[in-house]
C-alpha cells in the first residue's frame, strides 16, 4: 500500500484551513467574511508557493501580518509546503531523513493542534508514504530504460 502525494497534500490543505478558521473564530469571534484578512487569502494558502505570482505572493504574506498575529496559519502553510517538498526527493533515503525531520518538527508542542496532528498521521503512514518515493523511483528507471528500435513510445503499440 502506498500513500500518494495527492491526498497527503489535500490532508495538509484541510489542516491548514482548519488553522484558518480557528484562528480567525479567535481573533474576531466569527466566521470568516469578505473583508477579513485570513478568509481573503483562503484560496492563495491552498496554492503550491511556486504557483504564487510576485502579487500573489505579497499579498499573502500582508495579510498574514495583518490577521495572524501568532503566526498559527503561516507556519501551518510552511508545514503544508515542507510537505510538498518531500515528493521532489528520489533517493529513498534523504526522503526518508526528510520524513522523519518532518514529523519530529510537526509533532513538537509548540507547533499549532493542526500541525501536530498532520505530524501524527506522517509517523502513522511513514512505511506508506516513503513506499511511493520508491515506486516513483522505480517508475523513474523504467521511463529510463532504452526501448528496442522499432517500438512505439506506447507500451500498448
Amino acid at each position: 500500500m502506498v500513500a500518494d502525494p495527492f491526498h497527503l497534500i489535500k490532508l495538509a490543505n484541510t489542516r491548514l484551513d482548519e488553522t484558518r478558521r480557528r484562528v480567525q473564530q479567535n481573533i474576531l469571534g466569527h466566521r470568516g467574511r469578505g473583508g477579513d484578512p485570513l478568509y481573503r487569502i483562503r484560496r492563495l494558502l491552498n496554492m503550491a508557493k511556486e504557483k504564487l505570482t510576485e502579487g500573489a505572493n505579497e499579498k499573502l504574506t500582508h495579510l498574514l501580518e495583518l490577521g495572524d498575529p501568532d503566526n498559527e496559519v503561516a507556519t501551518t502553510w510552511r508545514a503544508k509546503e515542507s510537505l510538498r517538498e518531500l515528493y521532489t526527493y528520489r533517493d529513498p533515503t534523504l526522503a526518508s531523513d526528510h520524513l522523519d525531520a518532518l514529523i519530529s518538527d510537526f509533532t513538537d508542542k509548540e507547533r499549532p493542534l493542526e500541525v501536530q496532528l498532520l505530524g501524527r498521521t506522517l509517523g502513522e503512514w511513514h512505511d506508506e508514504i516513503l513506499a511511493q518515493v520508491l515506486c516513483d523511483q522505480w517508475t523513474d528507471r523504467v521511463d529510463e530504460q532504452p526501448r528496442p528500435s522499432g517500438s512505439s513510445a506506447s507500451p500498448l503499440g
